[in-house]
């Protein structure tokens, strides 16, 4: 990957914890961009949520499918797949198995 899309990517995830912050969810980075955890599987930790596993893509070719799958096969036991997305100059997109929505919208996670 080179210093472009990394960049990209850092924009990407600064710019999602924010709106998450700013919409009453203290949000940060994973410890997985400081070296202390490369097995960390979350870009984003939602402050009260560990159940969530947040991943972000800012990417022109969406690949949601894949990117939810992944993230699913990757998260540890009771955590939900949570996905934001967004392409150039358009519109961010959060996306999550039907499944786990209503179990989020409820607060039936564990």
């Amino acid at each position: 990957m080179g210093k472009a899309q990394r960049n990209k990517g850092k924009r990407g995830e600064r710019l999602v914890a924010g709106f998450l912050t700013d919409s009453g969810w203290p949000t940060r980075r994973s410890v997985q961009f400081n070296g202390r955890d490369p097995s960390a599987i979350s870009d984003l930790i939602v402050e009260g949520f560990p159940q969530l596993a947040v991943e972000v893509k800012f990417r022109q070719a969406w690949a949601v499918d894949k990117w939810l799958r992944r993230q699913l096969d990757e998260c540890k036991d009771g955590q939900l797949p949570l996905l934001f997305c967004k392409k150039d100059n358009e519109q961010l997109v959060v996306s999550l198995y039907a499944e786990d929505f209503v179990k989020f919208w409820r607060g039936d996670f564990a």
